[in-house]
């Protein structure tokens, strides 16, 4: 039984504080607004990004692009990097902060957003079930600046 337990008499007993449920909701569906005003990011040893919110310090935050993807500089959430992810707050527009966080923020979600943009495609080796490419990407590590990708 998710909400309540069972009892001696076979009825069954709320066992939850509905006024604790509400002040619980209520933390949930508030939003938080981040700006330049209110928070301080900083890079961590690690490479990570920190951010302190008045009282609150938070050593390590995940950078999430919140939809519409298609104008990627707005609606950025900072969020908590354990399992649960607990949305921290959100930048509603990466003009509302310094020019040094929005750079390390962006930074954050190159790497979490990482497309590679096909410059040149050629069909290296052909078989008459699986035709391969030969990609030439930009955005890719220096070391594989081409890849073979099956095109099945």
């Amino acid at each position: 039984m998710p909400f309540g337990k069972t009892v001696p008499d076979g009825g069954e007993h709320e066992d939850f504080n509905l006024e604790q449920m509400e002040k619980e909701t209520e933390e949930m569906l508030k939003l938080r607004y981040i700006n330049k005003d209110n928070a301080e990011f900083k890079r961590t040893d690690g490479g990570f990004v920190s951010v302190r919110i008045g009282e609150e310090f938070y050593p390590r935050v995940q950078v999430v692009r919140m939809f519409p993807f298609s104008d990627p500089q707005k609606y950025i959430s900072i969020r908590t990097p354990d399992e649960h992810s607990k949305e921290i707050g959100i930048i509603e527009d990466m003009k509302n902060v310094t020019k040094e966080t929005a750079q390390m923020l962006t930074e954050q979600l190159n790497l979490r957003y990482f497309t590679p943009i096909i410059k040149k495609s050629s069909t290296s080796k052909k078989n008459t079930a699986t035709p391969i490419l030969k990609l030439s990407l930009t955005g890719v590590h220096a070391a594989s600046p081409s890849i073979w990708a099956d095109t099945q």
